[in-house]
């Protein structure tokens, strides 16, 4: 028989293969030894998804039991085995859970048996036949029944597309003392003042990623076990939609202003108009002494601009950077959206990229000593076409009048790139 080193090696050649779940299955089978590198594949990804997750008729642990509640059963029972064995069971080799569900009170309890799961995905809308969450909501499910049995390993939390935000989920997050990534889209608070939170100061986000979630945060930053979680924010992404405001946000840019290094502003959702005059004062960003990369996506452009013009609150961002001794950031991304296509036109008719130009690099393009970091300054254009003829053909000519438009020379990388969408 082979060493098991070279059999290892051959499950995973196996495992890469396209086809390969089918061959990992047969293979389990073969030989006892087999089976753990076989199941690290396998099982390294479980997702359970929507359309069965409710289902009744599993005759396990139950007869008529819900698929959701099958698996749950199944880890439990996963972690009962010899202590003489060296073979890791099932739940040991599960490390990113995906459901599509509302946070039942039953997924805290999984975790609670997988002990290498590092990433949790909770993505769906609250749906009328799911009696355990629609108990969860009305407060019928004791909160100890919310809680994984132990801290749990978890690193990646993305909880998207949920109606509510269950009072539980504040005890799941305390016990996650490992987390570092969450993605957090919620429409709404279940429960403004949760009570019995378990203690969350061991839990030190390093990413936070909110889309529509501004009263969450906001409800987080209110309550004193919940604040010092965003204490060591590194990366901050913020997606508002229409109803959001800048509040909360703007409250912990301020807090995490000597951590945070990466910040990214997408205004794709909302009516940029109205935010217009909020914006520039909200990234005055100069004061933060880690802040390296900084992406800004569908930023606006003042209502008295010319359409080809670059978003006055850009300049302003970058002039309030003129009193800095030297700025830390080394990556610019913006995009901006042009609603009609010319090249005829003027492009710099207000000579709004001239002077967003001449705050970065002098007239020999060298950076200014405020800027003597930055490596990157890209800016990509959104060009909404409207007419179905196609402008391929033109693609080299705008090019060259990017690079004549915003040109920062050799120690920048960058300039405008286009992207097309017909209308």
């Amino acid at each position: 028989m082979l060493p098991q080193e070279l059999l290892d090696a051959i499950i995973d050649t196996v495992a890469s293969q396209k086809d390969g779940t089918t061959s990992l299955k047969n293979l389990s089978l073969v030989h006892r030894e087999w089976a753990p590198r076989c199941r690290a594949h396998l099982f390294r990804e479980v997702r359970l998804d929507r359309s069965s997750l409710y289902e009744r008729g599993y005759s396990y642990p139950s007869s008529n039991s819900s698929r959701l509640q099958a698996f749950l059963e199944l880890v439990k029972r996963a972690q009962f085995k010899s202590p003489a064995s060296n073979v890791p069971t099932m739940a040991e080799g599960v490390r990113i859970l995906g459901v599509e569900n509302n946070f039942s009170p039953l997924i805290p309890q999984a975790i609670g048996y997988l002990p290498q799961l590092h990433t949790l995905l909770v993505r769906t809308d609250l749906r009328s036949e799911d009696e355990e969450v629609q108990d969860q909501l009305s407060g019928r499910v004791e909160e100890s029944a919310l809680r994984p049995q132990k801290p749990v390993k978890l690193k990646r939390l993305y909880i998207r597309q949920v109606r509510r935000w269950p009072r539980g989920t504040f005890n799941f997050v305390a016990r996650c003392l490992q987390l570092q990534d969450w993605n957090l889209e919620v429409d709404d608070i279940d429960h403004p003042r949760p009570e019995g939170v378990g203690d969350t100061s061991s839990v030190k986000l390093r990413r936070l990623e909110l889309h529509n979630a501004s009263d969450v945060l906001g409800l987080l930053l209110h309550m004193p076990h919940t604040r010092p979680v965003f204490e060591n924010l590194r990366h901050f992404t913020v997606t508002p939609f229409p109803d959001d405001t800048f509040e909360h946000p703007l409250s912990l840019l301020t807090s995490v202003r000597h951590s945070l290094e990466g910040f990214e502003l997408n205004l794709g959702h909302i009516d940029k108009s109205a935010l217009y005059q909020k914006i520039p004062e909200i990234l005055d960003l100069s004061t933060f002494t880690s802040l390296t990369h900084l992406v800004l996506i569908n930023y606006p452009r003042s209502a008295d601009q010319p359409p080809f013009a670059l978003p006055q609150g850009i300049t302003s961002l970058l002039s309030s950077y003129q009193h800095a001794t030297a700025s830390p950031l080394q990556t610019l991304t913006l995009t901006i959206s042009w609603n009609v296509w010319n090249l005829e036109a003027d492009w710099d008719e207000d000579g709004s990229w001239e002077r967003t130009k001449r705050l970065v690099v002098d007239q020999d393009s060298t950076r200014l000593p405020a800027f003597c970091n930055l490596l990157s300054f890209r800016v990509r254009v959104s060009v909404h076409q409207y007419s179905k003829k196609a402008i391929a053909d033109q693609s080299d000519v705008a090019l060259r009048r990017a690079k004549e438009l915003f040109d920062l020379g050799r120690e920048i990388e960058g300039g405008v790139t286009f992207n097309m969408f017909k209308m």
